[in-house]
């Protein structure tokens, strides 16, 4: 949950105290997000790999 809040409280802050938005704030933002991004996928592209019925590549129903 820390990198869902750390991209929020950053925006918030810029929008509702009106911080300046600096090349810190955006490279911070940026890497949380892809931080965010890459571990969702991984986390799909495994329970694809455990689950064999949601990935129909690997279905043998068809032979």
């Amino acid at each position: 949950m820390i990198a869902v809040y750390i991209p929020l409280t950053e925006v918030l802050a810029v929008i509702f105290y009106h911080e300046d938005f600096k090349a810190e704030k955006g490279i911070t933002l940026a890497l949380s997000i892809w931080g965010f991004i890459s571990y969702f996928y991984g986390e799909f592209k495994q329970s694809k790999q455990e689950n064999p019925a949601l990935n129909p590549e690997h279905n043998d129903s068809t032979t």
